[in-house]
């Protein structure tokens, strides 16, 4: 307002957001500006406390206070026994660090997988016995039960010696007991825990992304009752969510289930009028997943927030009530609403959450590194090795407890039921009656025997005589004599009966199987187990009105969760487990000619002998194949026009979810869709992969099968390894294969795409030359399909044809809608049947949250088979792309080779030699191109780099890690000597140990010290991005090379004057060569040694500093006074008495 003067800012606290007042001034202490750059220093000490930083979280800088010490604190250095008395804190530190790491270690990593996997074992066990006890069988377990109940042995208290001895065997055999089935322990703990995380966080992922059912409209005259109890009931479950938690402890039980099973029968309670829900409809979100809390709140979340939204409707999916149950729910809403109204309470007020003013203080806005510090403290926390032991001890019995639970549940249950029924269905309903009969037939034959013993004195005879024929039939039951008498339809029922033989048999080998111990069989009992746990839900939920007289929502609830979580499972399974698998297995099929003496019948060996590996191995290869597959599909949807793609799901859609698609689809279209995959997928690999091997082998006979011996080396240093390892990714940067590939890819797509006049179509390019043809011959069409003529509508002969269509522009096409509508260029349809798909289209457009877009493009004639004709050429394409890349490299380098007298040599070694043959041929060639264009100053900078490249490596590639395996050699690593004592070296050997030592000790430095050596940073950078040729050769000469060079020298040296001396000082010039050596050996130590101290004594004073710093800090210490920032205090070194807040303060 003009005549309103402005209010000066008021400059107040960040945190407190108080003005400044006496005695408590406001301060800045670091770069931050604007309405957060002033705090008080007591705000500030708080927040540093609650956060344990020691800087400012938006711009970095440490906050500096100055800190006054008491008067009894002694100038300069402190007395020797606080600093003894500090090294003795911070060693028993240590030590009860590494103690605490080390139980938790044992905890997580023996105790945990070995309790679970015990309890796993103990469970199966028990369901066998009970399968015996019940079916009157015995289970054979072989010789593993046995040697787990091997006695231990005891502990012998006659002598010292013995009891020693006792007590090593007994922790030998803990340690064998631990150890025996540590990795299958490690796979079933790892399993059960992942299985329950992944069901929790699919259960919240339902409740966040799946939709929730839309209100159903008002009745004309909807029942009062009805919807008074239920509003009541919503107002009264809104009003205790927000103070479920706290309740739940104080409440009493009975009444809390009281409560729940009211709500929860009034929320499911749908009108008489509800619509109902079809198959193929949207499914609604369950009401005990969503918003509304009922009865399964309790199990799920019992911290939902209060004031969530209703979803009215929302448990028509999960929980279907018939018109009978509805009817039978509101006639008991008064009672139910009336209960409910004494305990209904307002809900409290919220207060409103300013992000503006949360944003100021930095609450969110923390350097990534912070978060990842922040995270690594949270997981050490979680896992023990930091906060109290009470809560890691917590922790390990809820992981504990929460194991046995889940395999109690989901495994030992299910496989005892899978196990006494296997495939006999009908024994679940004589199995109640069977149990029975196992405590009441033993009673019943004891009293009979008492009773009966008179009778059978007297007449033994009679009672044989009535018994022996009362067996017959049950022996003619057993072994029916089916026949088939000479009829007209005898062979139609001897066919009927060899069937149901033939499923007799099946059925009784499938019988067996429930009785056997391998692993797939117990994998059996279990799916057998949930089976049968799915059909008395299913019982339940739809008969259960019948027996019990009232209806069973939960039945069904549960039933529909129980499904989805099998369904998700399932195809999880599928997706992740069997079709990669089956990708690996059939690729090893198109392998076949690479390796000599492969075939199925040694497939089937190597999944015999080792199958755990045969498995991984195939599944590592199978997922390896369908990344790969999943690249060139994103690499065809990169090169060609937004919408030609549109029928194929983007892995890389933000919005495609693949769990909300295995829930919202229907499962015979997700069986489909996942037997299309599996059709296309391995069309590709037996096309491109297995006829292009095969091919290659009837075209170059002598090339495949490979020369497969890994076992013999060529070198006995692993050259080769370390070139791989430090080579192939800087050769890979350098030479942007990424790149270039995707110009070769997108050319040929150009290529293609003119050949078969889809430019329009396939590019969203148009070309006037592909909308007609222009008469020839073949010879000329052949011609004019290697080279497109071009400009062809100039030509008079040039003929019109084709048409346009209506074609979806983006990755998002319009649902259950057709893609190509025929249309004129005007974008009219054409004819009827298009004007109706438009029409239906259109519909389909407007019920989109964001519309799609079509475009409207030149299709010529045959659009199929030139579509065809593409794929084909595709085909054909990366069959020969992949064959020559593979064969290339091998025919190269096995010609190298036998030019060098390497005949028979491992082919791995020969492909690698090609491809360096045609990288080295390849960087020539592009050289010389370079030199020969104009310029005398390109010539020279290309001059001047190749020789930075070739003083580099030999310097720094070659002579310094040469030096460092030598002196690694003589100080380390024992080197190989003769009979009498002289050491050998192999030059390989230290050249390989020097280059794996140094790249080891440049890791580990910039690791632990990130800061203190930026040259190293730079020298990181070069090697590992492939850029040798930009160093500075002076620079890295005079502060890197001679220094090291120098060092190294000198500690090569150092040891044999050391030790001359000493020969010279003993007169011993003319001793032993053993004896010369064992004193070398001497000077080596003395030399190591005095290196170390050298070293420590140069650390010594940092560290002393250190130290004394915080002596100070935690013994005289008097008060801290926060400093405003200076822009030039930062650049100046830091001041005595001045520093960042002491961590005893930072503690608390």
């Amino acid at each position: 307002m003009a005549g309103v003067e402005a209010v000066p800012d008021v400059p107040t606290c960040r945190i407190c957001r108080m003005e400044e007042e006496p005695g408590v001034p406001l301060y800045r202490p670091c770069r931050c500006s604007g309405s957060i750059q002033y705090c008080h220093q007591e705000c500030l000490v708080q927040w540093l406390q609650h956060s344990q930083k020691t800087y400012c979280e938006l711009c970095n800088y440490s906050f500096v206070f100055h800190k006054r010490y008491t008067h009894s604190m002694p100038p300069g250095t402190l007395p020797v026994w606080l600093y003894v008395r500090y090294i003795a804190w911070r060693a028993t530190q240590t030590v009860t660090y590494v103690v605490r790491a080390a139980v938790v270690v044992f905890a997580w990593l023996l105790l945990v997988p070995y309790t679970t996997y015990r309890v796993w074992r103990m469970y199966f066990n028990v369901g066998d016995r009970i399968a015996d006890a019940m079916l009157g069988t015995h289970i054979f377990r072989g010789s593993a039960d046995a040697a787990h109940a091997a006695p231990w042995p005891a502990l012998v208290w006659t002598s010292p010696h013995a009891l020693l001895a006792s007590l090593v065997a007994l922790a030998r055999r803990v340690f064998d007991e631990l150890t025996e089935t540590w990795l299958k322990s490690i796979i079933v703990t790892g399993s059960v825990v992942l299985s329950f995380v992944a069901v929790l966080l699919l259960r919240e992922w339902v409740v966040h992304n799946v939709p929730e059912a839309p209100a159903p409209p008002e009745d004309d005259a909807p029942a009062p009752a009805e919807d008074a109890a239920r509003e009541r009931m919503r107002i009264a479950a809104l009003a205790t969510a927000q103070a479920r938690a706290e309740h739940m402890l104080a409440a009493d039980p009975a009444q809390m289930a009281y409560d729940d099973l009211a709500r929860a029968a009034l929320l499911q309670a749908p009108h008489a009028g509800a619509p109902v829900v079809e198959p193929g409809a949207p499914r609604p979100a369950p009401a005990g997943w969503g918003a509304v809390p009922d009865a399964d709140e309790d199990e799920w979340t019992d911290d939902e927030p209060a004031g969530a939204p209703d979803a009215v409707g929302a448990d028509d999916e999960w929980v279907d009530e018939t018109d009978s149950e509805a009817s039978h729910d509101a006639d008991h809403a008064h009672d139910l609403a009336a209960h409910l109204d004494a305990h209904a309470v307002l809900p409290p007020a919220v207060r409103e959450f300013d992000e503006e003013e949360d944003d100021e203080f930095g609450w969110d806005d923390v350097d990534g590194g912070d978060h990842f510090a922040e995270d690594i403290e949270s997981v050490l926390e979680a896992v023990g090795l930091l906060g109290p032991f009470v809560n890691f001890l917590q922790t390990l019995a809820l992981v504990q407890a929460l194991a046995v639970s889940v395999i109690t549940v989901f495994v030992a249950i299910p496989y005892c039921a899978g196990r006494l029924l296997g495939f006999r269905v009908l024994d679940l309903v004589l199995l109640p009656a069977q149990a029975l009969r196992r405590v009441t037939d033993p009673v019943f034959e004891a009293v009979l025997a008492v009773v009966l013993a008179p009778v059978r004195w007297a007449w033994p005879a009679a009672l044989e005589a009535r018994t022996v024929p009362a067996a017959a039939p049950a022996a003619a039951f057993d072994a029916p004599a089916l026949g088939v008498r000479a009829t007209y339809v005898a062979p139609a029922a001897r066919y009927v009966q060899a069937l149901v033989a033939r499923g007799i048999q099946m059925a009784l080998g499938l019988q067996a199987h429930t009785r056997g111990v391998a692993a797939w069989e117990r994998v059996l009992c279990v799916v057998l187990g949930h089976a049968y746990a799915l059909l008395l839900l299913a019982a339940e939920a739809y008969g259960g009105a019948l027996v019990h007289g009232v209806p069973m929502p939960w039945a069904k609830h549960v039933l529909k969760q129980y499904l989805l979580m099998a369904k998700v499972f399932a195809f999880s399974v599928i997706d992740l487990v069997l079709f990669p698998l089956f990708c690996g297995v059939l690729l090893e099929w198109c392998l076949f000619p690479l390796f000599p003496g492969a075939s199925f019948r040694a497939l089937a060996g190597d999944a015999r002998a080792a199958p755990f590996t045969f498995t991984f191995t195939r599944w590592t290869s199978g997922t390896v194949y369908m990344f790969h597959f999943a690249q060139m599909l994103s690499a065809i949807r990169s090169v060609v026009r937004p919408g030609v793609m549109c029928w194929m799901r983007d892995a890389a859609d933000p919005d495609f979810h693949p769990i909300r698609e295995i829930v919202e689809t229907r499962t015979p279209l997700q069986l489909r869709r996942i037997w299309d995959s599996v059709l296309m997928y391995g069309a590709v690999l037996v096309l491109v992969i297995g006829l292009g091997l095969r091919a290659a082998c009837a075209a170059l006979p002598g090339v495949l099968p490979l020369h497969w011996h890994p076992q013999r080396p060529v070198l006995h240093v692993p050259i080769d390894l370390i070139l791989v390892h430090f080579g192939l990714r800087v050769a890979v940067k350098r030479t942007r294969l990424a790149h270039h590939a995707h110009r070769a890819f997108r050319a040929w797509w150009i290529a293609a795409s003119k050949r078969l006049r889809l430019s329009a179509f396939l590019m969203g390019d148009e070309q006037p030359g592909e909308r007609g043809f222009v008469p020839a011959t073949w010879v000329d069409r052949v011609r004019h399909f290697v080279v497109p003529r071009t400009h062809p509508e100039h030509d008079p002969r040039f003929v019109h044809n084709g048409g346009y269509a209506r074609v979806p522009a983006d990755d998002h096409p319009a649902p259950d809608a057709q893609l190509i509508i025929p249309t004129n260029a005007a974008g009219i349809p054409i004819d009827a049947a298009a004007q109706a798909a438009f029409e239906a289209q259109q519909r389909a457009i407007v019920q989109m949250k964001e519309r799609a877009a079509y475009t409207i493009v030149y299709l010529p004639p045959h659009l199929y088979g030139r579509i065809v004709a593409l794929i084909v050429m595709l085909w054909l394409s990366c069959a020969v792309v992949s064959v020559a890349a593979f064969v290339t490299p091998l025919v190269v380098g096995r010609t190298i080779a036998s030019l060098c007298g390497r005949h028979g040599m491992h082919d791995v070694y020969a492909i690698m030699l090609g491809l360096m043959a045609l990288v080295a041929a390849t960087l020539v060639r592009h050289c010389v191109t370079q030199l020969r264009l104009p310029g005398e100053r390109r010539l020279a900078k290309g001059a001047a780099a190749t020789a930075r490249v070739a003083y580099v490596l030999l310097a720094f590639g070659t002579l310094v890690p040469f030096l460092v395996g030598l002196v690694a050699h003589q100080y380390v690593v024992p080197t190989q000597r003769t009979i009498d004592g002289v050491p050998q070296l192999n030059v390989f050997h230290a050249w390989a140990l020097g280059v794996v030592a140094m790249n080891c000790a440049l890791l580990v430095i910039l690791t632990v010290f990130p800061d203190d050596y930026p040259m190293l940073w730079d020298a990181y950078d070069f090697l590992h991005h492939g850029r040798i040729w930009r160093i500075n050769v002076a620079h890295a000469t005079r502060y890197a090379l001679l220094p090291m060079l120098a060092t190294l020298l000198l500690a090569l040296v150092a040891p044999y004057l050391v030790a001359t001396a000493a020969l010279v000082l003993g007169g011993k010039l003319g001793a032993p060569a053993d004896v010369q050596q064992r004193i070398l050996r001497l000077a080596n130590a003395a030399v190591l040694l005095v290196a170390l101290g050298v070293v420590a004594a140069r650390a010594l004073p940092s560290r002393l500093g250190i130290w004394t710093d915080v002596l100070r800090d935690e013994l005289f210490l008097e008060s801290t006074e926060l400093c405003n920032y200076n822009e030039a205090d930062e650049k100046l070194a830091p001041r005595d008495g001045y520093g960042p807040l002491p961590d005893r303060l930072v503690r608390g």
